[in-house]
């Protein structure tokens, strides 16, 4: 249990300092958290406002400020507790579609710069910060509680650009949104289905915007044809990664009370979608009507349980086309899953076969050496990124003359990206891959052109990161394959694919709320094969005869 004296429930709007501002932290309340108990009073702690350079992407009423809405204690007052279930569910969808939010106080802070003096005193200190609000609600409501921050000096911060890695883990494991107020306080945001006791495990792995930070000009040129194995050190010491646990590691728990009917909100969800509706959607946004497996729910017992029940469309096929494939590693893994475990028989049965086609930035064809004759993997070349290569390397699948219209294409495109390539030209590919499947259909129906893609695009979503787990998480070559890159790259590529009208699977919950993370301690990105079987499930009840 936690008990606050003089409890009051909390929110969001546009004058969020005048609800729990940092005025109102000198004489906030005393937070009993079980056996953790802290004075939020904080007698040494000053209030320390934004700098001139800072202001600009901090400013409450900038339209890019993240998620600013009424306080709940002010809803509650007009609207019933549905409708206030509805406000955060589509707060939730929100924060992986809006890549402008992602960013939120970030927005105009992603360039790179070599590490300076400049602003260590405006750096969070999770040592010093503190959570300044709880309003846990009973099983099947949405709870927060919120995150103020502080510097090494004891200073009230007033400026966002933290990125904080926050798990729960109780009766069941999920994974909170954190949402940036932008103004030095973070609210984390859960559902949670299952009453009972809960932890939150709390890190703070970067501040002042360091985990949106793209990669310099220089960069990939430094790197190996594929942008990576850069040397260490031409960052000039650059180690902005913290992994520094909440107030040192002190345990944080919660209770969440039980419920008379814990599915009332999410069924009353459900009646609300019109039964006409091809597919069901609860994104809240109209132009994203193209989740096939949307993702969100928590893990109970190694089962995954999702909020809302897949409602799968079936297309099926009867030994007909081609299943592709298109990715990294972890596409790789997947694939292999697919076809040798309990579903293969989508290869066997609806599809008359399934590749997989290995691809980092650039297609990985002839990229591994045998380690003796040649090295292991090719050395720095000189040569930068290529936009026309990535494009004419999915092209090169888009246009194989066995993707017939009977043939599906599952794609991502993601972590390598987020590693190598800055952000910019990254929507640009987004952007092309967008325009080469919506302009190809079109074209097809009126020229039956072979050069153009005929099959069905499906876009898959990068999966979450453990980057605390690499061997050595400071090297170089790793700085800028960060988690809010990830959540980055994958906010801007589901929105433009919904806006496209492009089917999509979102794995990063799935995968982030997995509460063993990757197969080992020493893997950041690789996970078992059964943490993605439902999502093996889904496309064969889609495709199988």
């Amino acid at each position: 249990m936690f008990t606050l004296s003089g409890y009051r429930s909390f929110g969001l709007d546009d004058e969020i300092s005048s609800d729990y501002g940092s005025d109102d932290l000198e004489n906030s309340p005393q937070v009993n958290i079980g056996s953790w108990i802290r004075e939020a009073t904080r007698v040494n702690v000053t209030v320390r406002h934004e700098s001139k350079q800072r202001r600009k992407t901090n400013n409450p009423s900038d339209e890019n400020s993240h998620n600013k809405e009424l306080p709940v204690q002010n809803l509650s007052r007009k609207y019933n507790t549905f409708d206030i279930f509805k406000r955060d569910w589509c707060r939730m969808q929100r924060a992986r579609l809006e890549w402008k939010e992602v960013l939120g106080p970030c927005l105009n802070s992603t360039a790179w710069e070599e590490p300076n003096s400049h602003g260590i005193n405006q750096i969070s200190d999770p040592g010093k910060s503190f959570i300044t609000h709880w309003d846990i609600r009973q099983a099947g409501e949405f709870s927060r509680f919120v995150i103020q921050t502080v510097s090494p000096s004891n200073e009230v911060k007033t400026i966002g650009g933290d990125s904080w890695r926050i798990h729960l883990h109780g009766v069941s494991s999920l994974a909170p949104t954190v949402l940036d107020l932008g103004n030095g306080s973070y609210e984390v945001l859960f559902l949670i289905i299952e009453d009972g006791e809960y932890e939150a495990k709390i890190f703070l792995d970067y501040s002042l915007c360091h985990g949106f930070k793209d990669p310099p000009p220089f960069w990939f040129k430094k790197g190996n044809p594929q942008g990576k194995n850069q040397p260490d050190g031409i960052l000039k010491g650059d180690r902005p990664f913290l992994i520094a646990p909440f107030r040192g590691g002190e345990k944080v728990t919660f209770h969440v009370p039980s419920s008379n009917n814990n599915q009332r909100h999410i069924d009353a969800l459900m009646m609300a979608v019109p039964s006409s509706t091809k597919r069901p959607q609860y994104t809240c946004d109209s132009s994203c009507g193209t989740f096939v497996w949307d993702g969100f729910g928590r893990w109970i017992n190694a089962q995954w349980k999702p909020y809302i029940k897949e409602d799968v469309q079936k297309d099926r096929r009867t030994g007909e086309g081609i299943f592709f494939a298109f990715g990294d590693s972890v596409s790789n893994t997947f694939f292999s899953s697919l076809t040798s475990g309990p579903y293969s028989g989508l290869c066997k049965m609806a599809f008359t076969g399934c590749r997989v086609v290995y691809h980092w930035v650039y297609d990985m064809t002839r990229y591994w050496g045998d380690g003796v004759k040649s090295p292991r993997e090719p050395l720095p070349d000189e040569q930068d990124y290529d936009h026309e290569r990535v494009i004419n390397d999915v092209k090169k699948t888009l246009y194989n003359p066995v993707m017939n219209e009977k043939s599906v294409l599952l794609l991502n495109m993601g972590i390598h990206f987020a590693a190598a390539v800055n952000f910019t030209n990254y929507r640009r590919v987004i952007d092309q891959l967008v325009s080469l499947v919506n302009e190809d259909n079109s074209h097809r129906k009126l020229f039956n052109d072979t050069n153009s893609f005929k099959g069905r695009f499906i876009w898959k979503t990068s999966t979450a990161l453990n980057r605390e787990r690499f061997p050595n998480p400071h090297k170089d070559v790793r700085r800028f394959l960060t988690f809010p890159r990830v959540l980055l790259y994958n906010a801007y590529a589901t929105s433009a694919m919904c806006r496209a009208g492009v089917d999509v699977i979102d794995v990063y919950p799935i995968s982030d709320s997995y509460p063993a993370g990757t197969m080992s301690q020493s893997d950041p990105v690789h996970y078992a094969n059964h943490v993605f079987r439902d999502v093996e499930a889904l496309l064969y009840k889609m495709f199988a005869p």
